[in-house]
């Protein structure tokens, strides 16, 4: 056994929490089209309070996943060893993963193909409502038409708040650049990322209209809301800039072509006195496959079980070492009182402080490669070895999470509006805020959880069983509701609830009539059959059994 842990009775306020990770996944999700946010799906009724809303959530969320994984990975450790905690995890999480790769995720790749062919059809059949649109889709006639009526040429587009100017950059349209900026477009009128045309330019390689864009007065320094110049964009690695051209709905010429033109653009930009201001992101052991791995989106939503599958053996070989060398574990000062902040904190900003160079957003990054990113990986390492050392040290006393409301206030009053705010002017203020909003987040929805749903609770099972599968399988669903609502001119707040409400009722529904009762069931969530097992009340004294061994054979059978 690991020195200093006990057996502890099952948490059921732990299950009901991760439960509620899961399921928010969901809403986040639904969001996505709503939001002024790159997403596969784009409705024309967009709000900015779900951008607001997708920031709280991804800002804690995950943490609080990783912690809560690394909590039970370590109760399996503990009731059945080493290789009884391998081979559970294989079950759960390895398994699913493999079983989803060739059934899930073909099927929401051919729905998003879907969602984006059938908007691609309807703007180049439907009238453009704006000059950005007309732009966005390369009708050069309709521009001219629209500049003659006297259409502003600098108002964004409403779905992505980018300006005419930026949309023929991005496509590389030197003729229809030239006519705009002859009808007065603002070179340095920027997207909503802060973004400008030379951004975009400097990003594709196109050196002619940087040089067009910098000879009408182009800001050469100009700063993104993540803080890269001009000159940053004309770095980015590959994968990114195949991603983003993917997702636009554009054409890459070869990499060969695309770096020779980066290369006459960083030319160009440094004659005009360009300045890089995000350090270049070292390549992962300078290998250019090795970033190609990393880069390539694969498992989608479903990159946080991957991530699993490399912390689970990885945990094992740090535990069986300390066990091995019997070292002691941290003193529990460190882990349960209130001074675990003060290493908590900075531990993870040393890692907050790399994130999101690429895409300025609240909360971490994440990676869906077949290799993960390393600094990533590392990030989640840090809540999931907590989570694990939470259980070996025990908090008896319940002072995780005591003064709930506190760390609820603190995350959502000031460490989330703050880092917002100095998302793309203060690195270090918002990453800090940053750090301090997911454990302060973590902490508090801990000390809820624990004291209002201490104990089991047969819908809240049901729905933590359930919410496994939900979550698998929720992406096609909700990327079908929104394409099917896009459209629609109801209200963002209608139609986030409609997809929703749709994607967990549909969804339920399967759980209850082809999943629950049967190996897929089995699989996920494991045997049905509850034994008697040791409970908690509220002071943390055992109601269920006083018999050790009785308990302990219970729990070894007790899905976890």
């Amino acid at each position: 056994m690991i020195p200093g842990g006990t057996i502890a009775a099952r948490r059921h306020d732990l299950d009901a929490l991760r439960a509620f990770a899961m399921l928010l996944g969901i809403g986040l999700h639904a969001a996505l089209s709503l939001a002024p946010i790159p997403w596969i799906v784009q409705d024309s009724r967009k709000d900015n309070g779900f951008a607001w809303f997708f920031q709280a959530v991804h800002g804690f969320r995950m943490p609080l996943f990783f912690l809560v994984s690394g909590y039970f990975t370590m109760m399996l450790w503990r009731r059945r060893g080493p290789l009884g905690m391998l081979r559970q995890r294989a079950m759960r999480i390895a398994l699913p993963l493999v079983l989803s790769a060739v059934t899930i995720l073909p099927a929401m790749n051919a729905i998003s193909a879907w969602a984006i062919v059938s908007a691609a059809r309807r703007a180049s059949t439907s009238p453009p409502r704006t000059l950005a649109d007309a732009v966005r889709i390369g009708d050069r006639q309709q521009v001219r038409g629209l500049i003659a009526a006297g259409g502003d040429v600098n108002r964004p587009d409403s779905q992505f708040g980018a300006p005419p100017l930026v949309w023929a950059a991005l496509r590389g349209d030197l003729e229809t650049t030239r006519l705009l900026l002859d009808a007065g477009a603002d070179p340095n009128r920027s997207s909503a990322d802060r973004s400008t045309a030379l951004h975009s330019a400097a990003f594709f390689g196109q050196a002619e209209i940087v040089r067009l864009l910098l000879d009408r007065g182009a800001d050469v320094n100009a700063r993104q809301a993540a803080g890269a110049t001009p000159l940053d964009s004309a770095s980015a690695d590959l994968g990114y800039t195949q991603g983003l051209a993917a997702f636009l709905g554009m054409t890459l010429e070869s990499p060969e072509v695309l770096e020779r033109g980066r290369t006459a653009v960083r030319s160009l930009l440094r004659e005009r006195g360009a300045i890089a201001a995000v350090p270049a992101r070292a390549s992962a052991g300078g290998s250019e496959a090795l970033e190609a791995l990393i880069a390539m989106p694969v498992f989608h939503h479903l990159w946080f079980l991957w991530f699993l599958c490399w912390l689970v053996p990885g945990f094992a070989a740090v535990a069986g070492l300390a066990e091995r060398l019997r070292l002691p574990g941290l003193p529990p000062s460190m882990v349960v009182s209130p001074a675990r902040v003060v290493w908590l904190v900075p531990l993870t900003l040393l890692f907050q402080l790399q994130m999101g160079r690429a895409i300025p957003v609240f909360g971490p990054d994440t990676s869906a490669g077949l290799l993960p990113a390393p600094l990533v990986l590392l990030y989640y390492a840090i809540f999931f070895g907590y989570g694990a050392v939470l259980y070996n040290t025990g908090d008896g006393e319940f002072q995780i999470g005591r003064r709930w409301w506190i760390w609820l206030s603190v995350a959502l009053l000031v460490a989330f509006p703050v880092g917002v705010a100095t998302l793309g002017s203060h690195r270090l203020i918002s990453a800090v805020a940053q750090a301090v909003y997911a454990w302060a987040m973590i902490f508090g929805l801990i000390g809820l959880f624990r004291q209002f749903l201490p104990r089991e609770n047969r819908l809240l099972r049901y729905l933590s069983d359930a919410s496994y599968w939900l979550y698998l399988t929720h992406l096609p669903v909700v990327i079908a509701l929104q394409a099917m609502v896009r459209d629609q001119h109801w209200p963002p707040l209608v139609k986030f609830a409609l997809i929703v409400s749709l994607t967990t009722s549909i969804l339920l529904l399967v759980y209850q009539l082809g999943v629950r009762s049967t190996w897929v069931g089995r699989l996920l969530n494991g045997p049905r059959q509850r034994p008697a097992c040791v409970e908690l009340d509220r002071q943390g004294q055992d109601t269920a059994t006083a018999d050790p061994v009785v308990a302990n054979q219970a729990a070894r059978r007790m899905p976890v």
